[in-house]
């Protein structure tokens, strides 16, 4: 039940911030802020509190093995929604997600494999999203904010009840099913246009570089050391790479 509310809490709040922040420094930036790790490491301290460490780093292998399916659903909503509304551009994207989590779930990567296809889409992936802006704005009007808000807890609270009989993976596949993106990218297609939303996804995609550094650690401290101190490296190793590829965003442009 706390993970649950953790959860019900956390997306709507972190919707509320990616919304200001895209208004203040525009989508992209927006979009990478939420790359951080903000949801999926509060669940899993409190996972590896109630279920132990071995059950959480597990967890932390599945949500490390989800990141390419999760970039999937962001470069197919990306390319759809230049060509379709955003219904069917969700509609694809939901299919490539559950495509490309169904073959992980099938294969099952080990870390350092799981480590490297995470690395190779994070780094690859972002230079082969639509470019351009829109000449003029979309004509339709984004949910509100509260409306989208309880959108991302509705969609919080399904997907989290899914996962609570199901097995360490699935459970760590789950943690990253795109709740923020489909939410986020939704309301800013409607209300701003496909390039737009395309921005805000792949700054997505280039934030979740700190996803990659905070499950890989934990998933391989875990086992052998502390939770406290396991879970600490991962944060410090994540707020490493969010800042270094930040950096180099910047000094690029």
């Amino acid at each position: 039940m706390t993970v649950l509310l953790l959860k019900l809490g956390l997306v709507p709040l972190l919707i509320a911030a990616v919304t200001a922040a895209g208004r203040r420094w525009g989508a992209g930036m927006a979009g990478f802020l939420a790359g951080l790790p903000l949801i999926v490491g509060p669940l899993l301290a409190r996972v590896a509190w109630e279920q132990g460490a071995d059950y959480a780093a597990h967890a932390a292998l599945g949500a490390l093995a989800a990141v390419p399916a999760s970039i999937g659903f962001a470069f197919a909503y990306a390319w759809a929604a230049q060509r379709t509304r955003w219904a069917q551009a969700e509609l694809v994207a939901l299919v490539a997600w559950a495509l490309l989590g169904t073959l992980v779930l099938a294969w099952q990567p080990e870390l350092p494999l799981a480590t490297l296809l995470a690395l190779a889409a994070v780094l690859a992936l972002p230079s082969c999203f639509p470019s351009g802006q829109e000449a003029t704005r979309a004509s339709g009007h984004a949910p509100p904010l509260a409306g989208r808000m309880l959108a991302g807890a509705l969609l919080t609270l399904a997907v989290t009840l899914s996962a609570a009989v199901l097995d360490a993976r699935i459970s760590g596949l789950l943690s990253l099913f795109p709740v923020m993106m489909s939410v986020m990218a939704i309301a800013t297609q409607r209300h701003d246009g496909a390039s737009f939303a395309a921005r805000l996804l792949q700054g997505m995609v280039r934030g979740m570089i700190s996803v990659v550094a905070f499950c890989g650690v934990l998933a391989a401290l875990l086992p052998t050391m502390a939770a406290v101190p396991a879970f600490g490296l991962a944060t410090a190793a994540a707020l490493a790479t969010h800042g270094l590829r930040a950096g180099l965003g910047r000094r690029r442009s």
